[in-house]
């Protein structure tokens, strides 16, 4: 069986390692990654300088991804490397082409993607082979959330032959919002991040005890309300600090915590061997989000055998379960956030629990292996079809 499989940076974390099971079991594939001068660092991708040149290259040139040449065949993963990124250029418009032409002579069975194809990428519907779609947000977040992507949305559904989502909690909403038989969708989960337990780490250089929150800094993941209740934190716990961790701008008013010594920002893309260390070394991680289907961050921090506290939003109550490897609270509500962060903090015996349950049973239960199998029974059912 032949994959052409068309992941994104921003799934890299997940893609790697699907990928790298699906060798184990003798999977043919090839991994089609697009880059651009606005996106070319996220997931496993840090990529400081992209080549001055459109065209298509194997990921092995890329000396930032030779941390994980051990890892997967960087010579399977192709970039397409877009250094011009414009849709109405001639030279994207013929990138595009060349990708198509690519792709096409693998001969491949399964054409998977893992995002909705739009613009220059609807030719890629022309493939001569079945196709299937990882939808990694069923619902939309709110910051998101427009006419044109929508109609995107909708119109990815439709062609595909296959829906895959990677959570239960939303998968009847995901049905009605969309008007999609329960036969398009194949529910199946992401597995862990095990390659972070590889790398090299950057060690955190933070000499107090401290709760991280990282990721993509946006409107929709609540870092407002856990800024908030770290000042009731500090005053139950001055020593502990709470460090951010990640890019994007900071959306809500930044005025009444700059200075606040117990709060270190780090507003800036953080590669992975940065991120280890400081999931490394914290007590626990935090994700305060106001909406959410599922999240990276939790299989992130979970891979390192970091507990969480998160809301109760969307899929996450699903991953951590209350007092198992984590705590769930209500979204908004920065008193709670607080009792949360506070009740772990004054009991070291639970945070060495859940770390504990997590190692034991969740990264047990997360291999890639059955996960993998299931995509590939998908596979063979629709070529079946």
């Amino acid at each position: 069986m032949k994959v052409i499989y068309l992941g994104a940076i921003h799934s890299s974390d997940s893609d790697f390692p699907l990928l790298k099971e699906y060798s184990r079991k003798g999977v043919d594939w090839v991994l089609y990654v697009s880059l651009t001068k606005y996106i070319h660092k996220a997931g496993l991708f840090n990529i400081k300088e992209m080549i001055p040149k459109t065209g298509l290259f194997k990921a092995s040139v890329l000396p930032e991804m030779a941390p994980y040449a051990d890892y997967i065949d960087l010579d399977r993963v192709i970039i397409i490397n877009d250094y011009n990124t414009h849709q109405r250029l001639l030279s994207s418009r013929l990138l595009w082409l060349k990708v198509f032409g690519h792709m096409k002579k693998q001969h491949a069975d399964i054409f998977h993607a893992c995002w909705p194809l739009s613009g220059l990428r609807n030719i890629l519907f022309r493939l001569p082979c079945k196709k299937v779609l990882t939808v990694h947000d069923p619902i939309s977040h709110s910051n998101q959330q427009n006419a044109k992507s929508e109609k995107v949305r909708k119109k990815s559904f439709k062609l595909f032959d296959k829906l895959v989502l990677l959570s239960k909690p939303l998968l009847n909403d995901f049905l009605s919002q969309y008007n999609i038989s329960k036969e398009k969708v194949l529910v199946n989960k992401m597995g862990e991040f095990d390659y972070l337990r590889k790398i090299k780490q950057i060690p955190s250089n933070v000499t107090s005890k401290y709760i991280l929150f990282f990721g993509y800094i946006s409107p929709y993941k609540g870092l407002e309300y856990l800024c908030e209740a770290m000042e009731e934190v500090h005053r139950q716990h001055p020593d502990v600090k709470l460090v951010i961790a990640g890019g994007g701008k900071i959306y809500f008013d930044w005025e009444p915590f700059r200075g606040k010594d117990y709060i270190i920002l780090r507003n800036y893309f953080v590669d992975l061997p940065e991120l280890a260390g400081l999931l490394h070394d914290c007590e626990f991680s935090v994700c305060p989000y106001k909406d959410a289907t599922q999240s990276g961050v939790v299989q992130t921090a979970f891979s390192m055998g970091v507990p969480m506290i998160v809301t109760n939003i969307g899929a996450l109550p699903e991953v951590v379960k209350d007092g198992q490897n984590g705590l769930v609270v209500p979204p908004c509500d920065s008193k709670a956030l607080a009792e949360a962060i506070i009740k772990l903090l004054a009991n070291p015996q639970e945070i060495s629990f859940m770390r504990d349950s997590i190692k034991d049973v969740w990264q047990k239960e997360m291999n890639w292996g059955p996960i993998a199998n299931e995509y590939i029974n998908c596979y063979q059912s629709l070529l079946k079809s």
